[in-house]
């Protein structure tokens, strides 16, 4: 009989032992020491992170209301009423933006070159919002365009300045993984948070293993776990006796490189590839392609000219090398580029003929 709470006493199988206190050890329960436990930093990343988010929005209200302040003072002597208005409208522009765009994420915490662009870019884009309303309502004339201009890149140095500073920060106290991950290595002694076995496997019967794992794993974001193929039953049912997010990395998948897991009638499969793109990204790209190989020709062409003659005066063969691939709708096509290769360097299965001297 099995019992339906939480946590509790389990065989191997995962069926409630009878009879058997919360606390009570199996005789195969032998338990490594856990030592010191798990450093508070990495316990605290989390709060630690969230924390630093913050830092980033208020340095952001600074630096911008200080490069509006500055340009007034430059020709005002202080900040105007029409500045001011100016500077309530796109703050919560600003904030909104850079948030939605990942300006306060985890890795502008510690990236200042993704951090410094995303919010460069979310006040440009404030900025732009807040002229185009005004030219709409026709209030362009009552403040200086001029002295907005100079508010505006006063607030992208400032912006960068202070984003460079937090990060500093953020980096030298998360280091270089934001995140709390927990690894578990059974094959690593020296790695090991969770007690184990002398077989390195967790015991499923052992109730306090499994509340000291829940305590360890409380406050991660991901719990990795390496283990022998024999042994991740065990783990999998700890990650699932517990509220954590937990992984199993499964090396023999390597190989194969699957992109998801998915359901067949019940059964777990691997997804190796992916469906056509849908009609509104196939057209989106389309456009794109047009658009950068519009943009390209006319600067491409002159360097496709000139390798092409240098080719065909090297050795007397054709410029370009064709070849048939497959593409979209598993459709034949024909590829063209600049020759690189001595000719009939490539057989008719496609693979390339090797010879000693590719020269000769």
């Amino acid at each position: 009989m099995k019992h339906n709470h939480k946590f509790g006493p389990v065989d191997a199988e995962g069926a409630a032992l009878e009879g058997q206190s919360a606390t009570g050890h199996t005789a195969d329960a032998q338990q490594f020491p856990f030592g010191t436990g798990l450093d508070s930093g990495l316990s605290n990343k989390k709060q630690v992170r969230r924390t630093i988010g913050l830092a980033l929005l208020l340095f952001d209200i600074i630096a911008i209301s200080v490069a509006f302040l500055t340009a007034d003072l430059c020709r005002h002597g202080g900040l105007t009423h029409q500045q001011s208005l100016l500077l309530t409208v796109i703050l919560p522009i600003f904030a909104m933006i850079t948030l939605s765009k990942d300006g306060y994420s985890a890795r502008a915490t510690i990236d200042s070159n993704f951090g410094i662009r995303k919010a460069i870019m979310g006040f440009l884009f404030a900025a732009g919002s807040m002229l185009l309303f005004a030219y709409a309502l026709k209030t362009s004339e009552e403040f200086s365009r001029i002295m907005f201009g100079i508010a505006v890149i006063l607030s992208a140095a400032n912006l960068a300045l202070s984003r460079h500073f937090v990060t500093k920060i953020g980096r030298h106290i998360l280091g270089n993984n934001p995140y709390a991950i927990l690894l578990i290595d059974e094959n690593d002694s020296a790695s090991m948070t969770f007690g184990t076995t002398r077989s390195g496997s967790p015991v499923p019967s052992d109730y306090d293993a499994l509340l000291r794992l829940g305590q360890i794993a409380r406050n991660m974001e991901r719990v990795i776990i390496k283990c022998a193929p024999e042994n991740r039953a065990k783990w999998a049912f700890a990650m699932k006796s517990l509220n954590i997010h937990g992984e199993i990395v499964v090396e023999e998948l390597t190989e194969l490189a699957p992109l998801a897991l998915t359901t067949i009638d019940g059964k777990p499969a691997l997804l190796l590839s992916c469906d056509p793109l849908s009609l509104r990204q196939r057209v989106s790209k389309r456009l794109l392609d047009l658009t950068i190989v519009a943009l390209a020709i006319p600067a491409a062409l002159p360097v496709i000219l000139i390798a092409a003659a240098a080719i065909k005066l090297e050795n007397r063969g054709p410029a370009f090398f064709l070849q048939k691939r497959i593409g979209l709708a598993n459709r034949n096509f024909t590829i063209w580029k600049l020759r690189s290769m001595r000719m009939n360097a490539v057989g008719s299965d496609g693979r390339i003929v090797r010879r000693q001297n590719i020269w000769h």
